[in-house]
């Protein structure tokens, strides 16, 4: 299977996805793809095999392919022409609202599969997903005041922890979960706000975990 940049996603597709995403057909011994605007413009350059080489003048934030393309035998390489053009106000909104979604969605797993950590105020740091704070609840609910037991945290070190200590971090692991939506709810007011395409491209998805030992 080869493989040719998509300048719609900016990623990586196969022959047969970029056959369905163009509606073209390219043939199985193609080893190169250039790509050219409808009159003969700039030529844009992708190879494959998992080493995209990045459009010089195409913009994926700013621009999309549009219209039908159609693949030509020219000089040995396989040629793509298509129509670019700007994406919209509404489009580039609508993208940066998946990319908040998108990043924001594994904070809700069981077990999340990115890092989703407190610096807790008992001085260390403690993973804080759902699994997590499950694992703490269930040993608040069966230990009896003063009672202690040893519990690693983010880092793979053990602590003595008491009750008490779990209650607390439990507390702050939820109130980390607040402060993540709370984030993830200042972006999307920002995109709405945000009245060009530039202003909604300059908008970074960061999420910060919260630092309880200030």
């Amino acid at each position: 299977m080869k493989y040719f940049y998509n300048p719609e996603t900016t990623g990586i597709l196969p022959t047969d996805r970029l056959a369905e995403v163009y509606n073209v057909s390219i043939p199985s011994d193609a080893d190169k793809l250039e790509l050219k605007n409808k009159d003969g413009g700039t030529d844009y350059w992708y190879t494959i095999n998992h080493n995209p080489i990045l459009p010089y003048d195409f913009d994926g934030l700013t621009q999309k392919v549009s219209g039908g393309a159609h693949a030509e035998l020219i000089d040995g390489r396989y040629v793509l022409f298509f129509d670019v053009e700007s994406i919209t106000l509404d489009e580039a909104k609508e993208r940066k609202l998946q990319e908040i979604s998108d990043k924001s969605a594994p904070f809700n797993q069981f077990k999340c599969p990115v890092d989703m950590y407190i610096i807790s105020s008992l001085g260390f740091k403690l993973d804080a997903d759902v699994r997590s704070q499950t694992n703490m609840e269930g040993l608040i609910s069966v230990m009896q005041e003063g009672q202690t037991t040893m519990y690693k945290d983010f880092d793979n070190k053990f602590h003595e922890m008491t009750r008490e200590d779990l209650q607390l971090a439990d507390s702050e692991c939820k109130q980390n979960g607040l402060n993540l939506y709370q984030q993830k709810f200042e972006l999307e007011a920002q995109v709405a706000k945000a009245t060009t395409v530039n202003k909604v491209n300059k908008i970074a998805v960061e999420f910060v975990m919260t630092d309880f030992s200030k």
